[in-house]
């Protein structure tokens, strides 16, 4: 399972369709305020029951 958090303004839409496009049929979406997003993973990663790969975006570095 691929899980996008992503806020809940016009770029995090953009974000989510890009997502779709990329992992079409293993894809779980949350919108969240700029509020909650903090909240909303720490949630997410309390109710894990198996190891996971978590992506934060390309760094400075990778961009070369």
């Amino acid at each position: 399972m691929t899980c996008l958090f992503t806020h809940d303004d016009l770029d995090g839409v953009g974000c989510a369709i890009v997502a779709r496009l990329a992992f079409p049929d293993d894809l779980v979406v949350r919108y969240c305020s700029y509020k909650s997003i903090n909240s909303e993973i720490n949630s997410f990663l309390d109710q894990l029951q198996e190891p996971v790969k978590i992506y934060n975006g390309p760094r400075e570095s990778d961009q070369g």
